[in-house]
Parts: C-alpha cells; sequence; structure tokens
C-alpha cells in the first residue's frame, strides 16, 4: 500500500495511518489473497459521541506530539512540519460547506486499480452514509499523488482546492488540496432511490 503515497517518508506515513485512524468511525479493508490491497476509512457524525469527538481530539495531539519527540522516527524540522500540518487543517475546516461525513482515508494499492476496489468500498461507506442519516460528505484530496478523476466519475464535485502546506512540506513541492463533495441528498432524489 505504500505504493500509494511513495514520495512521504516512514515517519509521515505512520503518523498519517495513526491520524486517520484515529479519525474514522468507519473502517473497511479490500483483500485478495490474504493481501490487504484497499482500505478506506470513513466518518460520520451521526456515530460520533462526545466521547468519541474528544478521542479524535486526544489521538491528533498524540500524534503531534509522537512526531515533536521522534516517536515514528527521526523526522527533520518536525515543528515545521507540526506547524504546516495545523495549517493545512484550518485551510480545510474553513473551506468546507455544511457536511455530515468525510471520508477520511482511502487508498487501493496501484496494481489492483480499475479492478472495482475502490467502487465497491466507496460504495458501502456511501450506504453506511446514508442509512446513518448524512446529507453530504467530502473527501479531502491533493493534486498530484490521487486519482481525483475517480471521485469525479462516483458524483463528488469539486468544492474547493488551495495549497496544502502539509504535504507540500512533506513531498517537498507545491501540492494543491482540493476538496470534493458528495451531496447524498441530490444523489439519491436524481437516480430516485
Amino acid at each position: 500500500m505504500a505504493s500509494a503515497w511513495p514520495k512521504l517518508t516512514r515517519s509521515i506515513h505512520l503518523a498519517s495511518v495513526e491520524w486517520y485512524v484515529g479519525s474514522a468511525t468507519w473502517k473497511e479493508t479490500a483483500c485478495v489473497s490474504d493481501t490487504v490491497v484497499g482500505i478506506l476509512f470513513g466518518k460520520i457524525d451521526s456515530d460520533l459521541t462526545s466521547l468519541g469527538r474528544l478521542r479524535i481530539f486526544l489521538t491528533h495531539a498524540t500524534v503531534y506530539l509522537k512526531l515533536l519527540f521522534g516517536f515514528y522516527g527521526r523526522l527533520p524540522h518536525s515543528l515545521t512540519c507540526i506547524k504546516n500540518g495545523i495549517s493545512s487543517e484550518r485551510k480545510i475546516a474553513s473551506s468546507l460547506p455544511d457536511v455530515d461525513g468525510e471520508i477520511t482515508f482511502f487508498a487501493v494499492d496501484v496494481a489492483y486499480r480499475r479492478k472495482g476496489i475502490g467502487k465497491a468500498l466507496v460504495g458501502r461507506f456511501i450506504d453506511h452514509a446514508k442509512k446513518k442519516g448524512a446529507r453530504r460528505i467530502f473527501v479531502y484530496t491533493t493534486d498530484p499523488g490521487s486519482d481525483w478523476a475517480f471521485y469525479e466519475r462516483y458524483g463528488f464535485r469539486k468544492y474547493s482546492s488551495f495549497r496544502d502546506s502539509f504535504m507540500s512540506f512533506a513531498w517537498k513541492e507545491e501540492v494543491t488540496a482540493i476538496i470534493y463533495i458528495l451531496d447524498i441528498e441530490r444523489q439519491s432524489q436524481s437516480s430516485g432511490r
């Protein structure tokens, strides 16, 4: 699965996985012959209790502290990394409309793409979101590095974009963050579901 993010250091990979797992209320993997080939973590607001929101906050704070103190391995300029992470979080929060769900982490191994695995993972998450009453979900992705056209084919619409400070720092090149929105209500009405 590391082939999905070849430019990230091991430290950033480990921190990212802990961050996304800790943010999720939905976790699903796709396996072929006992090998994980796809992952989707998501969050539906109605699944979160006050304790769940506190857990997410504490997970994020813990990840930042672990980055700072080298628990994921040595990371040069860890304070700069954390500053850029917080900056990107704020940009995401200020770029969102009213949403009640999120795909927090989604990847399909390069060797298994275009085989319906991603579509199945996203489809099951959206079905869960509908059952929980979610009206609008978002996914944050980056360009380069993401198959953003996948989201568009699935019905997500580009909502906003901005320079991603964290990923630009991690990849050592300019990275644009893109927020895609899926209006579940509108999609269900137009398909007659």
